[in-house]
């Protein structure tokens, strides 16, 4: 029994002592642990201040676009307002030029008018309004004619209004100012002496005085004129001076038997 209770004794004591160097041991590594932790929280603290600078330079960073972009924008804006200035003085070098021309095309000069005036009689064959577009001292030259006086052209255009056939006349190119105007003009007619057709056309030069036409000279192409109306001979001699002399003294000749006979009516 003795010994009995002396091994239990004495496993008790080699079991506590066990238990003793076990929670020794045990209370060691838990301070080791609770050191450990507390170097990893410190180590976890150090990096979240890391992580906030990194996201502090971030946001600077992002500023400092924004304010780029800003001023992106206030330029573009201020190119918008540069061109729509241009745009606007362009629309008004525009309006500009319309009123130009519509002014020029209503006013137009009175010796203008007269010029129209007078070959609108000769297209209506009213022969008393185009000698009243004349000065009395006017001055008229053609090729055919020659160069007639005073109340010889208006004569000479009674004469060819009267015997006029299959007349027809057109004109264009009317300018004039004050002392000088030009137009052109196309006649068209039957020859009475050849019966042939003949279509003149006509370069006019004038000028004025008092609102009135002091000369008027035609100018045309008399050997085209001869193909035309006399035909053959025309064609063949129309060119010569001979012919032309011989033209001229024959439109006289009709022009002087025309007066005389108007003298005796």
């Amino acid at each position: 029994m003795r010994a009995q209770t002396s091994v239990r004794a004495t496993f008790r004591v080699v079991f506590r002592a066990a238990t003793h160097k076990h929670k020794h041991k045990h209370k060691h590594k838990h301070k080791h642990k609770h050191k450990h932790k507390h170097k990893h929280k410190h180590k976890h603290k150090h990096k979240h201040k890391h992580k906030h600078k990194h996201k502090h330079k971030h946001k600077h960073k992002h500023k400092h676009k924004h304010k780029h972009k800003h001023k992106h924008k206030h330029k573009h804006k201020h190119k918008h307002k540069h061109k729509h200035k241009h745009k606007h003085k362009h629309k008004h070098k525009h309006k500009h030029k319309h009123k130009h021309k519509h002014k020029h095309e209503t006013m137009s000069h009175p010796n203008t008018e007269l010029i129209e005036r007078f070959y609108t009689a000769f297209q209506q064959r009213d022969a008393e309004t185009m000698a009243a577009c004349y000065a009395d001292d006017v001055v008229f030259s053609d090729p055919a004619f020659g160069e007639l006086r005073g109340e010889e052209a208006r004569d000479m255009w009674r004469m060819l209004v009267s015997r006029a056939q299959d007349f027809s006349l057109t004109f264009d190119s009317v300018e004039a100012d004050e002392r000088n105007g030009r137009a052109h003009w196309v006649a068209g007619y039957t020859f009475s002496q050849t019966g042939r057709t003949v279509v003149n056309r006509i370069d006019a030069r004038f000028a004025f005085r008092e609102g009135r036409i002091v000369e008027h000279r035609d100018t045309f192409d008399l050997w085209r004129w001869a193909r035309q109306a006399l035909g053959t001979k025309g064609a063949l001699l129309g060119w010569t001076p001979f012919v032309q002399r011989a033209i001229r003294a024959q439109a006289r000749k009709g022009l002087d038997l025309y007066r005389r006979r108007q003298r005796r009516t």
